[in-house]
This record gives structure tokens, C-alpha cells and sequence, in this order.
């Protein structure tokens, strides 16, 4: 397999995986026609954009990451000139703007119906700060979608922050579900639904390859498959005949959370 073809099938699962993730949670408490949304970090695929957008009346999408916003502008000028009158219709529902999701200056107090991420608070230098301005701009009673926290034990959250670094990276990482709980508690929110059992499942090389330094990348998989053998069972690692290389899954929280008035 080429390599150009086994990034596309990466990318492939990725938005599966994406969606699978969030789609329970949109089960569970399924959105209003009427709601006006907020995509917290919402990355250069827009996933959980383009959901809800079939769903509500408008989805205004932030992201602070310059690349990720001009690959979203693209995808959405590509949909919006698109023949497919879903696409456009689509596209028309999601506004783009620059925004820092750990002070959202210029957002008022309980600006929207409902707030979403998928994955997008753990990219923040301060996951706490993206939380509680989240909640911020969040109507009394609105839902907050939160999607995608990763569980994972201790010493494999020491070495992928490690990978994270050599990428100039940071993702936030929870050691256990009842600081997770702990910390989503210190807002004001009641937990409508709780899914702690999901899974997510990558190659070790997703997180690897965009390291530059050979020997760093090296050296950091080493680290990582004495580690994805110490929790086999628990991260069901197996080898991957098609890329040659290790592929396993690691734990996933998501939240539907209702704002207390």
C-alpha cells in the first residue's frame, strides 16, 4: 500500500471514528431545529460542524490554529459551489471565525443554545480555561456536547505527552474517570448522559510520523510499544499486516451536559 493510500484510509477511519463518537451523544439529547451552536475547536474537517448542521438552525465553528482554519474555509467554499444541493445548504449554516477557545472575547454570556466539541478542549494550552468559557456562552438550560476525553493509566499519558512535545503539540490527558467527573462538576452543569466505554482506534504511526527528529520518533516508539504490550488486553494492540505497524484503541469519555440556571 502506498503511502499517500494508507494516509487516505487513515483519514478515513478517523472520520468514522469521529462520527461515532459523537453521534450517541446527538441520540441521546437530539438537537432542537432551532438551535443556534457553537463548534468549539472545530479543526480543519469541521465534524462536528457538519452534523449538527443537518440538525439546527446555524453553527458558528472557532478554531485558533491558522492552518486548520484555512483548510475549514476551503472544505466549506468547496461545499457552498458544489452542485449537490445538500452540501450547499450545509455549508450556508456554518459561519468560520478566529477565535481563542480559552477567552472567547467579543462572545456574550449565553449566547448560544448549545455548545460542541469533539476532542477540541484537550488541544488547549488550558483545558480548564476552554471549559468554563464554554459554559460561559452557554445559555441557562442549554446542552453542552462534550466529546472525546481521553482516559488513559499514568505512565502512558507520560510518554504521549513526550510525542505530543516533539510535535510542538499539547493534548490534555486524564488518568482516571473520577478526576474527569471531578473536574467537568466544578461548573454548574448536570450530567444528562455519561459514556465512558467508547474507543477510538489509531496506529501508533498516526501519532508518530509527524515527527521530525528520527531519532526522537524513534526513541518515543520504543517507549510506546513496551507500553501498548504492558496494556495489550486493556488497548487490544494488534499488528497491522497492510501498514506494518501497530494499531490499538484507547479509552473515550463523552458527556451530554445541561448548564444549571
Amino acid at each position: 500500500m502506498s503511502l499517500a493510500a494508507v494516509e487516505f484510509h487513515s483519514q478515513q477511519e478517523y472520520a468514522r471514528g469521529v462520527h461515532d463518537l459523537f453521534e450517541p451523544l446527538l441520540e441521546a439529547y437530539p438537537p432542537a431545529k432551532d438551535w443556534f451552536c457553537l463548534d468549539v475547536g472545530s479543526g480543519p474537517n469541521l465534524n462536528a460542524s457538519l452534523i449538527l448542521a443537518k440538525r439546527v438552525r446555524e453553527v458558528v465553528a472557532i478554531d485558533f490554529d491558522d492552518v486548520s482554519l484555512a483548510r475549514a474555509r476551503a472544505l466549506v467554499s468547496s461545499m457552498s459551489q458544489s452542485l449537490n444541493v445538500e452540501e450547499k445548504t450545509l455549508a450556508a449554516k456554518i459561519r468560520l471565525e478566529k477565535v481563542n477557545a480559552e477567552n472567547m472575547e467579543g462572545i456574550a454570556d449565553n449566547e448560544f443554545s448549545c455548545v460542541a466539541t469533539i476532542g477540541g478542549l484537550r488541544h488547549c494550552l488550558h483545558w480548564g480555561k476552554a471549559y468554563s468559557e464554554s459554559m460561559r456562552v452557554l445559555e441557562s438550560g442549554g446542552i453542552f456536547y462534550l466529546c472525546g476525553e481521553v482516559i488513559m493509566p499514568q505512565d502512558m499519558i507520560d510518554i504521549w505527552k513526550l510525542i505530543d512535545a516533539a510535535q510542538g503539540r499539547n493534548e490534555y490527558y486524564w488518568e482516571s474517570r473520577s478526576v474527569l467527573e471531578e473536574r467537568i462538576s466544578r461548573e454548574p452543569v448536570q450530567i444528562v448522559r455519561a459514556i465512558w466505554d467508547q474507543r477510538f482506534r489509531r496506529s501508533l504511526g498516526a501519532f508518530l510520523d509527524p515527527v521530525q527528529d528520527k531519532q526522537s520518533a524513534d526513541r518515543l516508539r520504543e517507549g510506546a510499544e513496551s507500553l501498548l504490550r504492558k496494556y495489550q488486553a486493556e488497548t487490544q494492540t494488534t499488528y497491522d499486516d497492510g501498514t506494518g505497524d501497530l494499531t490499538f484503541s484507547y479509552r473515550v469519555a463523552s458527556f451530554v451536559l445541561r448548564k444549571k440556571a
